[in-house]
């Protein structure tokens, strides 16, 4: 009997020790984790600054003609899943591109969508960056939308949209955003912050 117990005692320790390794383990796992569905809503990503004029001088923004940036407000990584969401310069053609990779954003990180065929050379890794090839923002009145799929469900919701109208005259060497980040209007900015705080 008393072997018995000094068995079972030993046997409960091991079994302790193994869930407290397997706890340790996964407390430590980094891998960004796809949210469920009812996780994205309205503003979950929101178009933070828009370039749609080239500068005289290519090494303020990139050697690309027009870029949109947009913020992840959340204190927490943001996964694009592909498939699921939506990019367009048409408001009444929500699907114009569909994202075919997954994409993850940093907390309060930011993606920069390219209108190229190609990721500029010249440009920073401390941003997400995402080539749109299919179509291209206008450079004075237009509409961008970002928008996403739930699971079995046909239609899909707008996450964050604008029209901008921007003035002939306006300076090249200047952008326009928002400002604190990710609140506000839209408005035009001292300077163009590729990737960076507008604050």
């Amino acid at each position: 009997m008393k072997y018995n117990s000094i068995f079972n005692l030993s046997l409960l320790v091991l079994l302790l020790t193994a869930l407290g390794c397997a706890k340790s383990d996964s407390s430590t796992n980094v891998t960004p984790v796809i949210p469920a569905d009812n996780k994205i809503g309205l503003n979950s990503l929101i178009i933070n600054e828009i370039k749609c004029r080239k500068p005289d001088d290519f090494t303020l923004c990139g050697d690309t003609t027009k870029w949109i940036e947009l913020f992840n407000p959340k204190d927490t990584i943001l996964t694009l899943e592909k498939g699921k969401w939506f990019f367009t310069d048409s408001l009444f053609n929500q699907q114009k591109f569909v994202l075919d990779t997954t994409i993850y954003i940093k907390p309060k990180g930011f993606l920069v969508v390219w209108f190229e065929k190609q990721t500029p050379t010249n440009t920073s890794a401390s941003y997400t960056q995402l080539v749109v090839p299919t179509f291209s923002i206008s450079k004075t009145v237009g509409d961008f939308g970002v928008y996403y799929k739930q699971d079995n469900i046909s239609s899909i919701i707008a996450i964050n949209t604008t029209t901008y109208n921007y003035p002939s005259d306006q300076p090249k060497t200047q952008s326009n955003g928002r400002k604190p980040d990710g609140t506000g209007v839209i408005q035009l900015l001292d300077k163009v912050t590729l990737g960076t705080s507008n604050n």
